[in-house]
């Protein structure tokens, strides 16, 4: 399409095309893996995927963490436009529902009474604690904490490579980093704490509910980071999980870091599966 009309064609206003009735730039099929159609999307060629995916997802009553595009068999980015992938008129997207898969996340060296495994409270705060205290009160949150089974979901902020941990007790509810949790009592933290949120909060902030994760290089263990602080990892403090501005200042350079186990959950994974696993590649 010409920015401008062609000199005096009548209808055009004066000064070039009227562009309010211009029609969309691209019009999608949406298949699923039969490949039968099962939504259309129509829009500018410089609409991100993530908005795309979010437009297809409401279409399908879906929600849109769930819903994964695929061009040309592969997966299409979130921060990136269509016009970036190459993505012509009367494209055909393959729609990919992502089911989840079920992981157990423990903690690395910390073994004090047994292995850690996190989890959470009643009032969605974020703990590690052994299996054998779960359902029970704990010594330091003064509240009974729950072992979590996360699912593991394409990242809600839509980065490439990232993921977010849905509750399977929960289900709707995330994990979710707040860098400005007020000051608790049991344990006595504040500052950028771990929480289990609703999915209307992690997703008016994606990046709190989305993480990355990197080899801790010891064993199979890893670190992760919450996409609103990258540069910080996840650890434990008096049970509690948090990023490392919110622990001791002297443990802030070695932050304890995990391993992940799949169902029959009794061993960890090898380290280069567990990060293929949430990298979701």
């Amino acid at each position: 399409m010409d920015g401008c009309g062609g000199g005096g064609e009548e209808g055009q206003p004066l000064g070039g095309t009227d562009t309010s009735a211009r029609a969309p730039d691209l019009r999608l099929q949406i298949l699923n893996l039969s490949g039968d159609e099962i939504a259309v999307w129509e829009g500018p060629a410089d609409t991100t995927v993530t908005t795309v995916k979010r437009s297809v997802a409401e279409q399908l009553s879906r929600p849109d963490y769930q819903v994964q595009l695929v061009w040309q068999r592969c997966k299409l980015a979130g921060d990136t436009t269509l016009e970036q992938q190459n993505i012509m008129q009367g494209g055909e997207l393959q729609l990919l529902l992502q089911a989840g898969k079920e992981a157990q996340l423990r903690t690395h060296h910390y073994r004090s009474g047994g292995r850690h495994f996190w989890g959470t409270d009643p009032d969605g705060r974020a703990f590690h604690l052994v299996k054998t205290k779960d359902l029970q009160e704990d010594v330091y949150s003064k509240t009974v904490l729950t072992v979590e089974t996360w699912i593991i979901r394409a990242a809600i902020n839509g980065l490439e490579g990232a993921f977010s941990l849905e509750s399977s007790s929960k289900p709707e509810h995330f994990l979710f980093l707040d860098p400005e949790s007020a000051h608790e009592l049991h344990p006595q933290k504040s500052g950028a704490l771990l929480w289990l949120v609703g999915s209307e909060r992690a997703l008016a902030a994606p990046d709190a509910a989305s993480f990355i994760a990197r080899s801790a290089e010891r064993g199979n263990a890893f670190n992760i980071f919450a996409c609103n602080l990258p540069d910080k990892a996840i650890t434990h403090t008096h049970g509690r999980l948090a990023a490392t501005t919110a622990i001791e200042p002297h443990r802030r350079d070695n932050p304890d870091p995990l391993e992940m186990l799949t169902a029959p959950f009794e061993a960890e994974l090898p380290i280069d599966m567990a990060l293929q696993t949430l990298s979701q590649q």
